[in-house]
């Protein structure tokens, strides 16, 4: 009961900022990239049901561009300007569902898309993507890219990156890209960082590989000249309403999105230093009853 009370209440604010947005008059962002990993009715976080997702496309093919990663690396590079509201939409981690679920309705509306792959399947750390799903084989990557799509490189094992000394590092993102452009015989000019965790190394390193650009899950819409190595993008999963979608495409929308990216990571540094503290005072104690 109190979660329908929960969900009622966030519809009617998301209804009420999408008018509210409208009757200012305000421009909807001018170029956005949306970050799905499954489509499929499991039931882990990651999972958008295909319905939900029809319904998400359905709402972006009505107002947006859907436009391929090239055209929105192009205009954040202030290669090219565009004249309407444009989104490009990419899938991490290149799990099977994609080919199954998601590529026939693409190839019927001839839709672009990108799918940042783990390389190295044999030993993926499944600790890190925290489920067994399956993943997509090269020659079915190899049909996606007939149809349009572009294959990213999503780290060699999907590693932490922020935790790695520089040779792993260095493996990772190196390795990823020579393992796939091998396998698919194509250039891989895309990065996505895991989880969207990067540091100052992880970016020299993607840049150092020759990729064009990278991109992490900041909820941002992408701007002109920012730095194409950290491209923002936004991040859709199961727990997201057609309401919420259609407000994270909006500045007001952003904002708040970043709002709560915001206080996550406040809330996430309190509780390590709760920890932390807990740690310290346990061995405060160990030592004094010696």
């Amino acid at each position: 009961m109190s979660r329908n009370i929960y969900i009622f209440f966030k519809l009617i604010a998301c209804k009420l900022l999408i008018w509210f947005e409208n009757l200012l008059g305000a421009q909807k962002p001018k170029a956005a990239i949306l970050c799905y990993h499954s489509i499929s009715n499991d039931q882990t976080i990651i999972d958008v049901t295909r319905r939900n997702f029809i319904e998400q496309l359905s709402y972006l093919m009505s107002i947006y561009e859907i436009v391929p990663l090239d055209k929105i690396v192009d205009y954040a590079q202030g290669k090219i300007e565009f004249y309407r509201p444009s989104v490009a939409i990419t899938f991490d981690d290149g799990y099977k569902d994609l080919y199954d679920n998601v590529l026939p309705t693409f190839r019927k509306f001839h839709i672009p898309a990108t799918v940042f792959a783990i390389a190295d399947q044999l030993n993926i750390q499944r600790d890190e993507i925290e489920n067994k799903k399956p993943l997509l084989s090269f020659e079915q990557m190899k049909e996606m890219l007939k149809n349009g799509w572009t294959i990213g490189s999503h780290t060699k094992t999907h590693a932490n990156l922020t935790t790695l000394p520089r040779y792993k590092c260095e493996d990772e993102v190196l390795e990823s890209k020579r393992i796939l452009e091998n396998a698919l015989d194509c250039r891989i000019d895309y990065f996505a960082f895991p989880k969207g965790l990067y540091d100052e190394a992880s970016i020299k390193i993607c840049e150092q590989a020759e990729y064009r650009a990278a991109f992490s899950v900041k909820p941002d819409s992408v701007k002109v000249n920012g730095n194409e190595f950290i491209l923002p993008r936004i991040s859709i999963d199961r727990t997201h309403t057609l309401a919420e979608f259609q407000t994270f495409l909006t500045r007001s929308g952003l904002f708040s999105l970043k709002l709560k990216n915001l206080l996550r990571k406040f809330y996430q540094l309190l509780i390590n230093d709760l920890k932390s503290l807990r740690l310290i005072r346990s061995r405060q104690l160990a030592g004094g009853g010696k």
